[in-house]
């Protein structure tokens, strides 16, 4: 038996078959002409809602990637941060708050006070430039009863949907503002007087909820932390810019509260949304 023709000989007969017009039109065909200079890219041509153009993702994917994973409690893990309050089994940690999510000229101003004041840490954006998200609290970390969870988001959820949203929160100063050990101090802006007064009533639906389970209440001295340090911070610092606050524009809107328990986030919207 012959032993089989190699693959150049069964390309060549392949091409004889072809017959000669084939033949000329591959050898003379090659890797297309680039298009003239200064000929219309066919790319700008595509309309805005071309497959590509992908939609914004919705709120709710954002509340679900709210804290890093747990690494333990190590300071030399989370930059020289000390945990306030330890780790209990049984009990949630809870958050409520005002979510902002600063747009980029915003960032950018609110970088431009970060570092006058000379804050080491920003939490406005992260070290590799990605936007993080800020908040006006509304309570401190309280510590929840497993069986205390669904009743007070409940409670919370109930008293709000009787209230009518406040106007945007006007920021109109900054100061430090130390953690309950005195062991991280935050450079906070505050919201203006107008704002503590229309937000008050969210903040007592909150500190009902709160006090029904003998939890601790926050009082009204609303503001946005943007930047934070460990050692004594330089209040001459922070005075020398508090005063040009107000002429940023800076406002927060309240667009609905969140109440984090664990890393489950809730959104519950007032009553007039």
């Amino acid at each position: 038996m012959a032993p089989p023709r190699s693959n150049t000989r069964a390309k060549r007969a392949a091409a004889a078959a072809a017959g000669p017009d084939k033949r000329a039109r591959t050898a003379q065909e090659g890797p297309p002409d680039p298009p003239p200079a200064g000929a219309p890219d066919a790319s700008a041509d595509a309309p805005a809602d071309a497959p590509d153009a992908l939609p914004p993702l919705p709120g709710r994917f954002l509340d679900l990637y709210t804290a890093a994973p747990r690494v333990g409690d190590d300071p030399a893990l989370h930059g020289g941060r000390e945990r306030v309050l330890a780790h209990v089994d049984g009990l949630w940690p809870t958050h409520a708050y005002v979510d902002w999510r600063p747009s980029a000229d915003d960032a950018d101003a609110l970088e431009a006070v970060v570092e006058t004041v000379g804050a080491p840490h920003s939490l406005v954006r992260s070290s590799v430039g990605v936007p993080l998200p800020l908040h006006v609290s509304l309570s401190d970390t309280l510590q929840l009863q497993a069986a205390d969870r669904d009743a007070f988001v409940g409670d919370v959820r109930a008293a709000l949907a009787e209230l009518e949203s406040p106007p945007p929160l006007a920021l109109d100063g900054a100061v430090w503002v130390a953690n309950s050990t005195r062991t991280r101090f935050f450079l906070a802006l505050t919201v203006d007087a107008a704002g503590r007064e229309a937000l008050a009533p969210v903040l007592a639906a909150v500190n009902t909820a709160a006090a029904r389970r003998g939890l601790a209440q926050l009082s009204g001295r609303f503001h946005v932390s943007i930047g934070w340090t460990l050692d004594e911070p330089d209040e001459a610092a922070v005075a020398g810019v508090a005063d040009s606050v107000a002429s940023l524009g800076l406002a927060v809107a309240v667009g609905a509260v969140k109440v984090r328990v664990g890393q489950t986030v809730h959104s519950l919207a007032l009553g007039g949304l």
